[in-house]
């Protein structure tokens, strides 16, 4: 399999996003108490931003490069996409949507194990 010069920079920029996402997430508490609501409501949101821009890569990285099958490639990040729209639009949900979130990754990873 020959990768593009596209390729690498789908990758760099996949990376750079999960990157920014994880960066955003957790911002250094001023206070002694960090309140994850609050945090989504601010920063959090454009942490979900950089993960949904992440969550778009996926679909490429798995058609264009591997050869992968359209529609799982395309429905299995679909559900990532969906819990990050949903904590942009109704970051008071939060809570609901960090289990989901947690669910989902476990579930990616035991299919991808």
């Amino acid at each position: 399999m020959q990768w593009t010069f596209l390729d690498f920079i789908v990758l760099v920029f996949g990376s750079s996003c999960i990157y920014g996402a994880a960066e955003m997430a957790l911002s250094a508490p001023e206070e002694d108490t960090l309140d994850m609501l609050q945090e989504s409501q601010h920063l959090g949101r454009l942490s979900a931003v950089s993960m949904l821009l992440y969550f778009l890569v996926g679909p490429y990285v798995n058609i264009a490069m591997y050869k992968n099958a359209i529609i799982p490639s395309l429905a299995v990040p679909s559900v990532g996409i969906l819990l990050m729209v949903l904590v942009i639009v109704f970051p008071i949900r939060f809570r609901l949507w960090s289990v989901l979130f947690a669910l989902y990754s476990v579930t990616i990873i035991a299919l991808t194990v």
